[in-house]
């Protein structure tokens, strides 16, 4: 489930740099995905975040070590669903599913943290993207700009992703 916890202190008032940590020795992946697919799609979702961090957060420079704010994005869980549930049915049927943990810190301490999760439910028959793999490559962008916010503004986050 979506889950957000937010320290009440939480600022990136004079704050000018980051560093990103991307995780996914622990995570859940689908048998059928080979593991050469996983490795490129982390690399893409690690790319793309940096995309959204910069599209949120201008100011922000990435590097690599003694940054003022580091944020690790955990990859728990990454499945394709199935394809043709998707084309054949539908409406959530088959849907894919790319779930991270993110943990948002200020040297040692703890700003805030939460699961982010995000799928894909149809086909998209414009872009002919019909296999699980090119479903879950269409929800990186999605599921960046989703880290890149909850980063920005994990109250609002939390607000907004509430049913």
């Amino acid at each position: 489930p979506q889950k957000v916890d937010v320290n009440r202190s939480y600022s990136l008032q004079e704050l000018k740099s980051y560093t990103l940590k991307l995780n996914s020795e622990k995570a859940n992946i689908d048998p059928s995905l080979s593991k050469s697919f996983t490795s490129s799609y982390c690399q893409m979702l690690e790319g793309s975040i940096k995309l959204s961090l910069q599209k949120t957060n201008p100011e922000f420079q990435y590097i690599n070590a003694g940054s003022d704010l580091n944020v690790d994005v955990t990859l728990e869980e990454l499945n394709g669903g199935s394809a043709a549930a998707r084309f054949w049915i539908g409406f959530g049927a088959g849907c894919t599913v790319s779930t991270v943990y993110v943990k948002v810190l200020k040297g040692q301490e703890l700003m805030a943290e939460g699961r982010i999760t995000e799928t894909t439910t149809l086909t998209n028959l414009v872009t002919g993207n019909y296999s699980n793999e090119d479903a879950l490559i269409q929800d990186v962008p999605q599921l960046s700009r989703k880290i890149a916010e909850f980063v920005n503004d994990p109250v609002k986050f939390k607000k907004e992703s509430q049913p």
